[in-house]
């Protein structure tokens, strides 16, 4: 292919993918989710929303900037004679050039408005034997999230110990996909260019790559026009089927395995959860019915009750009535005003006795029938408050498995429930419905 492209439908896949995960970021927030899986899942959409990286290590004058910009076909490394790569350089896109040094990083942030970079981030990196901070903020900062490493050497210059020493460290530790880049062809025969691939391919596979990739190149003929001859065509070809196709699939392919296991986790997740909010449900809903039951039947007997009290109360003061009609009529008050003339009781006696007696018996017959009712009462209030206390022991006593994600939802219900119980404990040892009286 004479260009670097970026498959669409790749593109297309790669945004509907980080949508699912967007969605899934927004379920892990609204249900509070575990913090190290919330960090998962954005982590992940993070690695899917970004560019493919493409890392160039090099020695110095070995023309990995000439190179960069043969490749895209852009113009976005500086590749002066008298400028060469002293910092760590990340090329991305903006929508004007500019440098700006990042000191939290230690890189240099280089934007370009090229349009490949909104889709390829490129790091631009120094000499191998530069300062040993360099190769630290290059392996540990970028080679990781790579997703080509391309080692730059000019066709005479591949026996640098320093270059070996950075390869075996990043072919080692990353096991990352790594090509190896002749440069500069035009100044050799083809005789020494065999010779030197020949050696540089001896060196690869003595450290362990048996079939590694090695191309040729030269920017000048590319630039004047030479098309194959400079080794591009063939360059940029790979990088289109095996890294922005073939690769990308594959990571693509790792992203959707790894969003659909964080998805049947969470559904794993919620199925438990729909599972315990329709038992906790349930036991709500028997509480609801055993408080409305005995509430409606606790109203009943009170007024039962006070219909028994008044009931009471109307036929004792009926009964007296009928005593106090008999005894104060004209002959039975004069008997007894002639009766206490000889030591008989006096009527204003007979009527305190008719009171206290009205009193009593009254007094006794609406004890015994709040007495009676109260029992009843409690009993229904004691079966009511003992029913609730069982539900709530045994929604406590349930045994689910412990929660990997939604641990601060599993905390709230397991203090919620509790606290009900704690509270129904203290009503218990506190009200006089269960305290025993002597």
């Amino acid at each position: 292919m004479s260009e670097i492209t970026i498959n669409e439908s790749l593109k297309e896949l790669r945004g509907s993918l980080a949508t699912v995960g967007e969605s899934l970021i927004d379920v892990a927030d609204r249900f509070r989710a575990d913090d190290e899986i919330a960090k998962t899942i954005k982590g992940q959409i993070e690695q899917i929303n970004e560019n493919y990286l493409f890392v160039i290590v090099g020695e110095v004058n070995a023309g990995k900037s000439s190179l960069i910009n043969s490749v895209l076909k852009t113009p976005i490394a500086e590749t002066s004679h008298e400028i060469c790569t002293q910092d760590v350089i990340k090329i991305v896109h903006g929508a004007e050039r500019k440098t700006e040094r990042d000191h939290a990083t230690r890189i240099v942030v280089k934007t370009d408005p090229a349009e490949i970079l909104n889709d390829i981030t490129i790091v631009d990196t120094p000499g191998t034997n530069s300062r040993e901070l360099d190769h630290q903020i290059i392996t540990e900062g970028f080679i990781p999230h790579a997703n080509l490493v391309v080692f730059v050497f000019q066709v005479d210059n591949i026996h640098v110990q320093s270059a070996w020493d950075l390869f075996k460290t990043i072919k080692e530790e990353w096991g990352k996909k790594i090509i190896f880049v002749l440069t500069k062809s035009d100044r050799y025969t083809d005789e020494e260019i065999v010779n030197y691939t020949s050696t540089l391919n001896r060196y690869i596979q003595k450290e362990g790559i048996e079939h590694p990739n090695i191309f040729v190149t030269s920017s000048k003929l590319e630039a004047d026009g030479y098309g194959e001859k400079g080794g591009f065509p063939k360059l940029r070809s790979y990088i289109n089927t095996e890294i922005l196709d073939g690769a990308a699939f594959s990571k693509l392919k790792d992203d959707v395995q790894t969003i659909s296991r964080l998805k049947d986790k969470i559904d794993t997740e919620f199925k438990g959860r729909q599972e315990r909010f329709d038992n906790d449900n349930s036991t709500r809903k028997r509480i609801n019915t055993l408080v409305e039951t005995k509430d409606k039947l606790a109203n009943t007997n009170i007024r039962t009750l006070v219909q028994r009290c008044l009931d009471a109360y109307d036929m004792h003061t009926n009964q007296t009535i009928e005593k106090l009609k008999k005894g104060i009529g004209f002959i039975p008050l004069t008997v007894k005003s002639i009766g206490s003339i000889f030591g008989g009781q006096p009527p204003h006696e007979w009527l305190q006795e008719m009171n206290r007696e009205h009193v009593v018996r009254l007094n006794e017959e609406i004890n015994r029938i709040l007495q009676a009712g109260s029992d009843s009462i409690k009993s229904d209030i004691t079966y009511m408050v003992v029913g609730v206390k069982e539900e709530i022991d045994n929604l406590q006593g349930l045994n689910f498995e412990p929660s990997e994600m939604f641990t601060e939802l599993d905390m709230q219900r397991s203090d919620l429930i509790s606290s009900l119980r704690n509270n129904l404990n203290d009503f218990i040892e506190k009200s006089e419905v269960f305290t025993k009286t002597p």
